[in-house]
């Protein structure tokens, strides 16, 4: 059975050669065989995760932290398998 488990993620896009965070901290854990709805107000972010989780390139995974422990934070993983490359 497969998992998709996000970890603390926080995403950036690049507006005007500026990054700007425009997830902070999202935490999420899919089963396989679940049904779930992501809802919420218009501007909070629903598209933006699964554009990330899609691997939309406009937004960028970013690691805030500089211990080896955050290799178990900020991370998108399925099935125990890391699917996404964090921006460093």
């Amino acid at each position: 059975m497969s998992t998709l488990e996000i970890k603390d993620l926080k995403v950036t896009v690049t507006e005007n050669e500026q990054e700007r965070l425009i997830l902070k901290g999202v935490n999420l854990t899919l089963k396989t065989g679940e049904t779930h709805a992501i809802m919420g107000p218009n501007g909070t972010g629903k598209s933006t995760l699964s554009e990330t989780i899609m691997g939309n390139p406009a937004y960028h995974i970013c690691l805030l932290y500089t211990s080896d422990a955050a290799d178990e934070e900020d991370s998108v993983d399925l099935g125990g398998r890391r699917i996404i490359k964090k921006k460093k």
